[in-house]
């Protein structure tokens, strides 16, 4: 092998070595940190829709607060109590389809005028049970 061919292989492998080795730690260290502010604003994001939902549930649970101490509701008699929860479908938001009222043995009324029973529910049960909210 001629002497410049040598030389140029004596050079030309280390650098070529070392250019490798360089560009693989630069690609390594920027996808970590691609990965890590991605990461970092996806955390942000999520958090931010936690408190954006738990900001819509407190709204609904105001709104169901006010229905249940109104004058009408607390009134316990049945025809004031109905009357009262029919108008309220014309208040609901438009993401809310319908307010509900029930009685201890389980029958209930919507604002939009469906009756029922959920006393085999277990989240009726629960509040029959004594627990203040269920969500």
């Amino acid at each position: 092998m001629k002497l410049r061919m040598r030389m140029t292989l004596i050079l030309a492998l280390p650098v070529a070595l070392g250019m490798t080795a360089l560009t693989t730690f630069v690609g390594l260290t920027v996808a970590k940190d691609v990965r890590d502010t991605v990461l970092g604003m996806s955390a942000l994001v999520v958090n931010a829709r936690a408190d954006e939902i738990g900001r819509w549930l407190q709204a609904y649970l105001i709104t169901i607060r006010r229905t249940a101490n109104s004058a009408e509701m607390k009134s316990g008699d049945a025809e004031t109590m109905k009357s009262y929860m029919l108008a309220r479908q014309a208040n609901l938001g438009p993401e809310q389809e319908y307010e509900l009222f029930a009685v201890s043995d389980g029958s209930y009324l919507t604002s939009k005028g469906a009756t029922g029973n959920i006393l085999d529910r277990g989240y009726f049960k629960e509040i029959m049970g004594g627990r203040d909210e269920y969500v």
